[in-house]
Parts: C-alpha cells; sequence; structure tokens
C-alpha cells in the first residue's frame, strides 16, 4: 500500500515540475501567450458563429426566388433544348452550398445523360442535384442541354432545398411540347383533285379576307384596312410598330384532310409487339404532311380514332394557319396511343357532313371491306385517296 502512495507521490511531482517548467516557458514569452488566448477566442467565435448560421440559413433559403424555363416551348423529338435554372438571393444573408434537387421526366435527357430504353415517358428518372454558392442580393444562372429524346407533353412543377430537418419544395412551372420526330414526305407528291386557283409557289400570295388568323404589329406596306383599330387604341401610339393589324389566312387551291387508323386488325405478333413504334411513326408521317401543307399555304386538317380526354376520337377542321399547326401539333404531343371509336365511324362522320374536293391521306395498318367501302364514298364526292399503308418495314428505315 505504501508503494502505491509512493509511486503517486512521485507522479504528481512529475506533473508539478512540469508544469513549473510549461508556466515559466510562457511567461518568458508573453507574445504566445497573447496569440494562443486569440487564437481560443476566435475559435470559440467561429464555432457560435457557425451555430447561428445553421439556425438561420434554413430561415433564409425559403426567401429564394428560383425559376426555371426552356428555351422554345415546341420542339421535334430528337431535337436539344436548353433549360435555364434562375435563382436569386433577395436577402443580405450569404448562402452557401444551396443543394436544389430537381426530378425530370422520362423523355428528357439532362446534360448528355444517356436515354434509358426501359424507362417510359412521363415516368420519373433519378433525381438531379445543382450546387448554388449566393453572396447578398445575388442572381445566378445555370443553362443545361436537354435532349428531347420522345414525344409528349412534359410538365415539371417544383424542385426541393435541402435543409437541415425541413426539406424546402419550390414551385417552379416549366413545361414543353415535344412534337413526333421529322420525316418528310412531301404533299406536291400526292395525286391533285382539284386546283381552284394557281398553285405554282410555296409563297402565300393571296389572303383569305374572311378568315380571320390573329393580331400583329405594323409593318410597311400594310394596307390601312388591315388596321384593327380596337387593338391599337388599347396603348399608347409612339411608332407605327404599335399599330396593330389582323392577319388573314392564305388561300390555296388544294385542301388537305389526313386520316390516321389506331387500331390494328389481324395482325402478326410483330405489329403488336411494335404497336406504339408503328404509331409513333404515323404520327411523324402525319405532322409531316400538315407541316407541308400549312408551309405552302393549304388547309389542312386531320382526325383519328384516338382517344383524348372525355372524347374518343380526335379531329381537327381544316384551317391553314401557323397557329392552327401549333395547336394540332400540341395536341400530337399530349396524345395517348390506343384506338377509341372504330375508323368507319370516323369516315362516316366525314361522309354524312359531305367532305368534298379534299386530297384524303389515309394512314392504316389494314385494309377491308368496309374501309374499301368509305374511302370509294369519299371519292364519289371528288375527293382524291391515297392510302399509306403503316408496317414494319417502315420501322427499319
Amino acid at each position: 500500500m505504501s508503494r502505491f502512495f509512493n509511486n503517486l507521490y512521485n507522479l504528481i511531482l512529475e506533473f508539478n515540475e512540469s508544469f513549473l517548467s510549461l508556466v515559466a516557458f510562457f511567461r518568458q514569452r508573453p507574445g504566445l501567450v497573447a496569440l494562443l488566448i486569440i487564437l481560443l477566442v476566435l475559435l470559440i467565435a467561429g464555432i457560435i458563429l457557425l451555430i447561428i448560421y445553421k439556425k438561420l440559413k434554413g430561415k433564409y433559403l425559403a426567401r429564394l426566388i428560383y425559376k426555371r424555363e426552356f428555351s422554345t416551348k415546341n420542339v421535334y423529338a430528337g431535337e436539344t433544348v436548353t433549360l435555364t435554372e434562375t435563382i436569386y438571393n433577395p436577402t443580405f444573408f450569404p448562402l452557401f452550398s444551396v443543394d436544389v434537387e430537381e426530378y425530370f421526366l422520362g423523355g428528357l435527357w439532362l446534360d448528355g445523360a444517356k436515354p434509358d430504353p426501359l424507362l417510359k415517358a412521363g415516368d420519373e428518372q433519378e433525381p438531379v442535384l445543382s450546387r448554388f454558392t449566393l453572396l447578398p442580393f445575388m442572381q445566378t444562372k445555370r443553362h443545361h442541354e436537354v435532349f428531347c429524346e420522345k414525344r409528349g407533353h412534359y410538365e415539371i412543377s417544383s424542385v426541393r432545398i435541402y435543409r437541415k430537418n425541413d426539406p424546402l419544395f419550390v414551385s417552379a412551372p416549366a413545361e414543353i411540347y415535344v412534337y413526333p420526330a421529322l420525316v418528310d414526305p412531301m404533299i406536291n407528291s400526292f395525286p391533285v383533285s382539284c386546283l381552284l386557283g394557281e398553285y405554282t409557289s410555296k409563297r402565300r400570295l393571296i389572303q383569305d379576307p374572311f378568315s380571320f388568323a390573329g393580331i400583329r404589329e405594323y409593318r410597311f406596306g400594310d394596307a390601312m384596312s388591315a388596321i384593327n383599330y380596337k387593338a391599337t387604341a388599347r396603348h399608347p401610339i409612339i411608332a407605327m410598330s404599335d399599330i396593330m393589324v389582323n392577319i388573314k389566312d392564305y388561300c390555296t387551291g388544294r385542301i388537305f384532310m389526313v386520316y390516321q387508323n389506331f387500331h390494328l386488325q389481324n395482325a402478326g405478333k410483330g405489329l403488336y409487339d411494335n404497336y406504339e413504334k408503328l404509331m409513333e411513326y404515323g404520327l411523324s408521317v402525319s405532322s409531316a404532311l400538315i407541316r407541308d401543307a400549312v408551309h405552302n399555304g393549304c388547309k389542312v386538317g386531320f382526325a383519328a380514332n384516338c382517344p383524348v380526354e372525355n372524347e374518343s376520337y380526335v379531329r381537327y377542321p381544316m384551317q391553314s394557319s401557323d397557329e392552327h399547326y401549333k395547336q394540332i401539333m400540341q395536341g400530337f404531343a399530349s396524345m395517348r396511343l390506343s384506338d377509341g371509336i372504330s375508323i368507319k365511324q370516323l369516315l362516316q362522320m366525314d361522309i354524312d357532313e359531305g367532305l368534298n374536293n379534299a386530297e384524303i391521306i389515309f394512314l392504316t395498318t389494314y385494309m377491308d371491306d368496309d374501309i374499301d367501302d368509305r374511302l370509294r364514298m369519299l371519292k364519289q364526292y371528288s375527293n382524291a385517296v391515297t392510302v399509306i399503308t403503316l408496317s414494319e418495314e417502315d420501322l427499319e428505315q
């Protein structure tokens, strides 16, 4: 027992000597002591500031202004657009390492990401994380290249900003219509049933005075009779460009009606397995025909036995304007591939309406007696009918 106390006594003496030596060391170096005290105070202050910063950061993150937009709202499948993120810190509080998480839908691929063949259009991909550092009252923009792989109407709604305990969801809506992929059939290659006027130029030379297509700014050469006085009176007139004029549709001798049959009948296994690809190709052909017709000033309509919203078919009247083309293409982007009413019913509607003097282009995977009968009846109304058969060979091109 006494040996234990002796060892403890010796240890205390050694510790005391070391302590006295250390005190003597610092007593001889007062500048070093002051520096250590300053460093200790700074360390404690830094820890306190870090704790305060973390507590305040969550509060100021909620004041961030975040938005995003595509460089265009309408694009063809296979093309690339730019998505711009804009984030603004409207406070005096600096925000470091702001993590913004956003989700993208299958069919849109960000910054060179490779398309996943197993992911369907509309399904969510893995989230994409962006990190920002924002000084007081600082705004920053970040641009992403987005590859639009598949046709569809894509709407992205919100992003998530990470906070310590409670993630912050910020509304940042953006939408884009991806039209069917481009193909190049020319309407001039189809038969002509009637030419009411000349069709020697692709330029739109003849305006229809009874067809109103919209309003635009005054341009040199516009007729005084084209001025829309009500629209012009809504704002002060400073320059000639403040005058608003009416836009009229352009006339031509050809009118087109495009039909697409979404039903398969007595098809082989290959057609059923490739149904979506065939219908997508059919939509690409239809959109190319409609685009070419509108570009040449022709009136064109579209009908298909594909259900849309509460209707069992889709129909667009025969018109000729860029807005009409845009309306049809946005409908194509939102279209789900399935069959609604029978194609015979759809054709019968136009027969009953007395459709005449039109170039009818009929896209289908099969023909039968009922379809033949109705197309023959349409020919009796001075319509020219061209049938385009969709097959597996089209998918190999």
